[in-house]
């Protein structure tokens, strides 16, 4: 359209130059508006029609069924029964795993709540009750909610290289049953020890053994451990009601039910804070914790684990729950995992099959922090029964993406035994994922 008023205003100058008549110039200065705001209308719908495409792309969610292909597209509903993407309704029951359209966590937050069932909650605090009973905390997902005191295990602040690794905190504590607060020095933790009085938007206000109260400002400690008793797993939840675990992108991690969702946001229903509002663009990922269709084997204790280096016994780094070895998210290719288990070549982790299942499923991944720190590993991957090997990838490498295993058929009391050994790069980094492995019933 646009090339035919060109022509036409160019003939129209040809035919009139250099004697044009005021009509004719009247008539071409028509047309030259009149082509310049079509051609704004046809930008301004193509700009339109690419932003529609891209919201389209950026809020596609990516449903992982247990025994059926992965579903992706929109979220046109949910309700604590099931999830419909793209036109398809899904069970929660059958849902294995799930990715949200964020890509990764953005470090958002100065504090992370370890709650006492494994929840994570990361936001800014606000401040708390006089008596020390509750706190505020503001997360950039889910806005403000109150938290108990006695359902927090731990506090860590973030610090300029980000947090100090959980595991410090359990060295550090020990068995001892006081509150601690740990201040990061250049030899390690420096622990003051005492009693939390209550929680202030500048800091801790801490009774110091010895009986002198004084404000800790959060820049000025690297977190908080009380004595309470944590689940070692999220995997590990009380009940038998189904739930979904969901990781937010400041790194939040609840425990909930589905509710209702609309044109900006998936809401929840959380047994502590009620209905929590979520922006779509916020949701990483998620997986279900159903005990009637499945065993996260992130939550059972294997019979017997076998670590050790190339060079020696001792193991590099021991294996983990539901985190990488170095303790982050578990996240392959920049997708993040919410159920799994981090282990470093070379690892045996033998599991007892529980009474009512019939297979074993599971993704494997090299983990990303191996490529953030400089390399990528490369490993080996076994499932085996005995001698028997039932799955088997000889070779994974970081930065390439997540991929499942076969299922497994298994019977109850068997012995099997997840295996990652040296590849090509010997032990240079093999920091490998077992993601959301299942025993499926």
């Amino acid at each position: 359209m646009l090339q035919t008023l060109r022509m036409f205003a160019t003939s129209r100058s040809r035919a009139t130059a250099p004697h044009s008549s005021r009509h004719d110039r009247r008539l071409l200065a028509f047309v030259a508006v009149w082509a310049a705001a079509a051609c704004c209308i046809l930008l301004d719908a193509r700009g339109a029609s690419a932003a529609r495409g891209q919201a389209s792309v950026e809020l596609n969610f990516h449903v992982q069924p247990l025994r059926e292909p992965a579903v992706v597209g929109q979220v046109e509903a949910m309700d604590a029964d099931s999830i419909t993407i793209a036109g398809k309704k899904v069970a929660w029951t059958s849902v294995w795993f799930f990715h949200g359209p964020a890509p990764t966590i953005v470090s958002t937050g100065l504090v992370e709540l370890r709650l006492t069932n494994g929840e994570r909650l990361v936001g800014d605090i606000l401040g708390g009750d006089e008596d020390g009973n509750a706190l505020t905390l503001r997360s950039a997902s889910f806005g403000s909610v109150e938290v108990a005191i006695d359902d927090i295990a731990l506090v860590r602040v973030r610090g300029p290289s980000g947090w100090a690794d959980e595991a410090r905190f359990a060295r550090a504590r020990g068995v001892d049953e006081r509150d601690i607060i740990f201040r990061e020095t250049a030899l390690g933790f420096d622990p003051v020890r005492g009693v939390l009085e209550r929680v202030e938007a500048k800091g801790l206000r801490f009774e110091v053994e010895g009986g002198t109260s004084e404000l800790f400002a959060w820049d000025s400690i690297a977190g908080l451990t009380l004595p309470r008793s944590e689940s070692s797993a999220e995997s590990k939840v009380s009940g038998d009601r189904l739930r979904l675990v969901v990781l937010t992108t400041e790194g939040s991690r609840v425990h909930v039910r589905g509710k209702t969702s609309d044109g900006e946001a998936l809401v929840f229903e959380h047994a502590r804070f009620g209905e929590l509002r979520v922006d779509r663009a916020r949701v990483l990922s998620g997986h279900v914790v159903d005990p009637s269709t499945r065993v996260l084997l992130s939550g059972l204790d294997p019979v017997e684990v076998v670590e050790r280096d190339l060079l020696s016994e001792t193991a590099l780094y021991d294996w983990r729950r539901d985190r990488s070895v170095v303790g982050r998210e578990l996240c392959v290719a920049r997708r993040c995992f919410t159920s799994g288990i981090g282990a470093h070549a070379h690892s045996r982790l033998t599991f007892l099959v529980p009474d009512g299942v019939k297979e074993l499923r599971s993704w494997i991944g090299a983990d990303d922090s191996a490529v953030l720190d400089g390399r990528a590993g490369d490993m080996r991957y076994r499932i085996l029964r005995g001698d028997e090997v039932l799955a088997e990838v000889a070779s994974v490498r970081g930065g390439k993406a997540a991929q499942p295993l076969p299922p497994i058929a298994v019977e109850a009391g068997q012995r099997v035994v997840l295996e990652i050994d040296f590849g090509q790069a010997l032990h240079i980094l093999d920091r490998g994922d077992w993601l959301v492995p299942v025993f499926v019933r």
